[in-house]
Order: structure tokens, then sequence, then C-alpha cells
């Protein structure tokens, strides 16, 4: 009885020693951070993150998200599996799995393997849509042209996109600005806008690239301000004349006393904000147009007749 009392003692040693050397290892394992970006919409459920049997790939243990939902503490070094959900009945579809915001493969896996993972690695998965299309709409300033073109567009689509044109969600969509009277030329662009929200770079400064290009991802109207120089430092005491304007033309335009003055003009006179939607258009008499400068919003204007064009400052 003694003997067996002294084995189980033993037993049970041996078990405890086994018991803190695995916790032991447990404890000393080097875990490193790990961003997972997930899309917000089109997922069934919580992604999931775990080691997996190499043979098999049933997973072996499984990692729970941080807080904030996209943080994971891995083991350094690990091979680890990411599984996603997409909403498939409502048409989302895996379109590619990224690592440190560059595609390494398309497809339509619902699962992707990482191996030895290390701190501070990103991994996103992005979904896309069947079936599903958006409209694009685009409007350009006066004096200037916008060309759009699908750039996902597949061979023997058409990749050009006329505003008002519906186009096929998470298509790569570019916008290309120019001057009017020459497609190849460039433009002092202020800032882009899309649905009325200003683009920005990674430092939050407006774009101001002749060019935009984004993911389709809802309806859009694009549209795009001019950099009139005004309240940049520099003096401005003429308004500057727009690509194509007519500088011997004469027309003339002044504020003052809360009147918009416009001389010299010839035709139909028509008045622009800068975002190209006409705000009134008017016939001069003896060449001479007269607006109320108080019904009008402060901001920059374009004016045009028949022969030319110029910038006014509305204060």
């Amino acid at each position: 009885m003694r003997k067996s009392f002294t084995t189980l003692l033993v037993a049970l040693a041996v078990a405890a020693g086994g018991w803190l050397q695995n916790a032991s290892a447990q404890e000393t394992e080097k875990l490193v951070t790990v961003q997972f970006v997930t899309p917000t919409t089109g997922i069934t459920a919580p992604a999931k993150v775990y080691l997996a049997d190499p043979v098999t790939f049933e997973p072996t243990r499984e990692f729970q998200a941080d807080a904030d939902g996209i943080t994971y503490h891995l083991p350094d070094g690990e091979e680890v599996c990411f599984d996603v959900f997409p909403d498939e009945e409502a048409g989302y579809f895996v379109s590619q799995w990224l690592v440190d915001d560059s595609p390494i493969m398309y497809s339509s896996y619902l699962n992707s393997t990482f191996q030895k993972v290390y701190d501070g690695m990103k991994i996103e998965v992005q979904f896309e849509m069947d079936n599903v299309f958006y409209k694009v709409e685009y409007e350009a300033p006066y004096g200037t042209m916008i060309r759009c073109v699908n750039r996902s567009a597949g061979e023997g689509e058409e990749a050009e996109i006329q505003s008002g044109d519906m186009i096929a969600a998470a298509s790569n969509v570019l916008f290309m600005i120019s001057p009017e009277t020459n497609p190849d030329g460039e433009v002092a662009l202020k800032a882009w806008y899309i649905n009325g929200r200003i683009c920005v770079d990674g430092a939050d400064d407006p774009l101001t690239s002749n060019s935009l290009e984004f993911k389709l991802l809802e309806d859009v109207k694009v549209t795009a301000e001019l950099d009139d120089g005004i309240g940049d430092g520099e003096e401005d005491d003429e308004p500057s004349l727009l690509p194509g304007a007519d500088a011997s033309a004469g027309l003339h335009c002044t504020v003052a006393a809360g009147v918009l003055t416009i001389s010299q003009a010839e035709g139909i006179t028509t008045l622009y904000d800068l975002y190209g939607k006409q705000v009134m258009a008017l016939m001069p008499e003896n060449g001479q147009v007269v607006v109320s400068a108080t019904a009008l919003p402060q901001g920059v204007y374009l004016v045009r007749d028949s022969r030319s064009c110029q910038k006014v400052l509305v204060y």
C-alpha cells in the first residue's frame, strides 16, 4: 500500500513537472503584433486566426483578436492560417489578399496561410461583389475637360466611362483633368472632391495631381476645384484668365458696393461657380451686365461671354 502511494506521488510530481514545463514554454513564447484588416460589410462571421496541423490543416490553436478587433498577438515565426466568411448569398466574394499593402494572390479562396509571421506584419483581405453596379458621375470646371476610364475593364470591354454610366462594383476608376484646348496639358488644381468630400493624401493634404484613381464602392459624383491663386500671399489685382481665354477681348469684371459689374461683354454672359455649375446667364445692355453681389455666396466665379472668360472674386 505504501509502495503504491509512493508511486502515485512520483507520478503526480512528474506530471506536475510536465505541466510546469509546458506552462513555462507558454509563458516564454515570443508573441508579435499582427494587424488583420477585414471588410466592414459583407461578412457573415468574425474572421478566424489559428495555427494548423501541417497535414490536415485542422486548427490546433485558435487566437482571438484584441479589443479593437483587428490586432492579434501571434507566435513569432510560426505559420498561421486566416479564414474569412463573406456573405456569398448577398454576392460578396474574396478578391485578393495583401501583405503590408502588397497583393500576394488574386483568387476566391476563403482562407490563406502565411509562413513566419513577424512583428508589425499587416494582412488584409478584400471583398468584391458580383452583379452589383454603381453610378459614376463627374463634372469639370469651365475651361477644363475630365476623362474617366475603367482600369478594371477586361479585354474587349469598354474602358471609357461617360458621366452617368453604371460600372461594376470594386472597379478601379481613373479620372484625368486637362485644359479643354489642350488634352495633353495640365491645370493648376486645388483639390478633388468625391460626393462633396475633399480627397487628401497620407499627410491629410488635398490631392492636387491632375489624375485621381480609386476603387468604386458606392455611387460617386466627382468634381475638381481649380487653384485660383487668390489668398496665397501674392498680389492679384486683376483676375487671371482661364485656359483658352482671349486677353484682347476686353471682358472686365469688378465688385464694388455689393454690385458685380461686367463690362465690354458680348453676347449671352454666363456666371459659373468653380465646380462648373451655371449660376446665371444674362444678356448685356450696351456691353454691360450689372448683378447684385449680395445675392451670391462669397467665392471665386468664372464669367464667360461669346469671346472670352474671366475670374472674379465676390466678397
